[in-house]
């Protein structure tokens, strides 16, 4: 597996697309798994918003996101300091 360090993901959102969120999330969970057994993974995710919720413990993602880092995948998830 190789990381492409020209690549990116910004996730704002803890599914995909705007419409009903279950769907989103099945959505979400296919586009990640194809993306892992594509044979190159992104240098980064970048979690913003909602998208946060995918690397918190008891999200359904959390398998496939370690599975991400284990490939050298770095996951940041962004936050705002009050």
């Amino acid at each position: 597996m190789a990381v492409d360090r020209s690549l990116m993901l910004l996730l704002k959102s803890s599914t995909l697309g705007a419409g009903e969120p279950d769907l989103g999330e099945k959505l979400l969970r296919a586009f990640f798994t194809q993306l892992l057994e594509s044979g190159s993974v992104p240098a980064r995710m970048v979690c913003m918003n909602t998208g946060i919720f995918l690397t918190t413990e008891g999200s359904s993602m959390r398998d496939l996101m370690s599975r991400f880092e284990a490939q050298g995948t770095e996951i940041l998830s962004c936050g705002c300091a009050s």
